[in-house]
């Protein structure tokens, strides 16, 4: 019996070593470089630049765009901005990105504890906060999801135990996730309605009416100025259940797999005895239907399916709620996950080391752009040698970030943003760059910004020679300048 409790305080033990290792090795990738290889970042961050720097004179932001905090889009955004107040752009997205990586964690220890399991389940939130969301730069869908958790687990708790400051709590949780993102919002509504759904919560199910206020209330405001319809492809396929295999951790090769399968054997160990509550079943049926059968949104600005992969784990392990019995089992199984994620976080910490090696030559570039001017970016070679999804595709949003200016394609052209470009702005601001090409000396801009990994010089200058020179050349950067 004694070696018995030796045994399991050795694995307690060792299960505390590896939880502290991995809350820590969880941010060493978000701090390998300067630059984080997640694609709309650069955009998130041009857009908090915007409010930071909205009533510099010198800027005249103020006289090109609008500031629109009424948006289901806007808050992690704004909360960017504030901290640009005491940080540099760059450190201060990656502060709020740390902090949202161990709100996972978090959000699952307090989900699976309100669902009658163990706290230990939380370091699910390690393996899962590295999800296709976060290399994809989705700022606020990456920051709504663990929210969007804790109001499930509040949901669990107010079905059990009914109480005044839980119906309270909910109206103004739901009401915030408004702001952090629509789709989230609409997802953790439904899935709250069914946690809830109950003759005996009915002031529960009512505390989600004042979130709805605020969706008619948008709705209404932006009547008339676009559709915020969006049709999807519906079929069902096997195939994508490989897709979940990449999309639930991230893009980043066998480690990927391999974590998943750390996960599914861990799950196998902690128990096997499923939940009798329906309720909870049919949340994750709903989010597995989803990711299997939305096959396509139209615009394609989000796939639903993609950004649905982070609920299926949480909504099936709400299903299998009870601590094992076998403690030293259920141990095993977590001290193997983690061991998996430390590995993880090593490769990945080593991929954005090599990343940002490789977007040295962008530095040259940046320094030789002057403040204040309007640029149009042009990236044929969005790909990275060093992985991840199309990290340069908007790396044409550092100007506007480090020197401050405007740029093509930014966000502030697309409808619900936190920041939206005036209608009165003259059209020449918002061309595409192969009309650029074909007109460039009537248009507003002062540089041109071209990566590719071929010699673009030649094709360039007799389109550009009249009205636009060279200005440097740095590795796949080519930047033109307006004589």
């Amino acid at each position: 019996m004694n070696d018995h409790r030796q045994l399991d305080f050795f694995w307690e033990k060792i299960f505390v070593l590896l939880a502290t290792l991995s809350f820590l090795a969880s941010l060493a990738p978000i701090w390998s470089g300067k630059y984080l290889p997640f694609t709309d970042i650069p955009q998130n961050l041009a857009q908090a630049s915007v409010i930071r720097n909205f009533s510099n004179p010198a800027l005249e932001y103020s006289n090109y765009y609008l500031v629109k905090l009424f948006t289901p889009y806007g808050f992690p955004v704004a909360l960017c901005a504030l901290l640009c107040y005491l940080f540099p752009p760059l450190i201060a997205v990656k502060i709020l990105l740390s902090l949202t990586i161990w709100l996972y964690p978090a959000s699952l220890a307090y989900l699976f504890r309100r669902s009658g399991g163990s706290r230990r389940w939380a370091v699910f939130g390690f393996p899962l906060a590295y999800n296709s969301n976060l290399f994809w730069g989705h700022l606020s869908f990456y920051f709504a999801i663990p929210w969007g958790l804790v109001l499930w687990g509040l949901a669990i708790d107010e079905s059990e135990s009914p109480a005044r400051w839980k119906e309270v709590a909910l109206a103004a949780g739901m009401s915030l996730l408004f702001f952090l993102h629509l789709f989230v919002w609409a997802f953790c509504w439904l899935a709250v309605l069914i946690l809830l759904f109950d003759r005996k919560n009915l002031k529960g199910i009512c505390s989600l009416f004042p979130s709805l206020l605020l969706i008619l209330g948008w709705m209404f405001r932006t009547a008339g100025k676009a559709s915020i319809h969006v049709s999807v492809a519906w079929a069902f396929g096997w195939r994508r259940s490989l897709e979940l295999i990449q999309l639930l951790v991230g893009l980043n090769g066998a480690w990927q797999f391999l974590t998943v399968l750390a996960m599914l054997f861990s799950f196998q160990l902690l128990n096997k005895k499923a939940s009798v509550l329906y309720r909870r079943w049919l949340i994750a049926a709903i989010s597995l239907l989803v990711f299997f059968c939305a096959l396509e949104t139209r615009p394609v600005i989000s796939v639903i399916a993609e950004r649905m992969t982070v609920f299926v784990v949480p909504a099936l392990m709400i299903c299998f709620v009870k601590a094992n019995s076998d403690r030293k089992k259920e141990l095993l199984g977590l001290n193997y996950l983690m061991g998996v994620f430390l590995i993880l976080m090593g490769i990945n910490s080593y991929q954005i080391v090599s990343f940002n090696r490789e977007a040295l030559d962008f530095a040259p570039v940046l320094n030789r752009l002057k403040a204040g001017k309007r640029l149009i970016a042009n990236i044929e070679n969005t790909d990275s040698s060093a992985g991840y999804f199309i990290p340069y595709e908007h790396f044409g949003a550092y100007y506007q970030v480090e020197r401050g200016g405007f740029f093509e394609f930014s966000f502030a052209n697309s409808l619900h943003q936190i920041i939206e470009r005036k209608e009165s702005v003259s059209g020449d601001l918002m061309t595409a760059p192969d009309l650029f090409e074909q007109r460039p000396c009537s248009s507003g801009y002062d540089y041109y910004l071209l990566r590719s990994n071929i010699d673009e010089n030649g094709r360039l200058l007799p389109k550009l020679g009249k009205c636009f020179a060279l200005n440097i050349h740095s590795g796949s950067w080519w930047l033109f300048e307006r004589k």
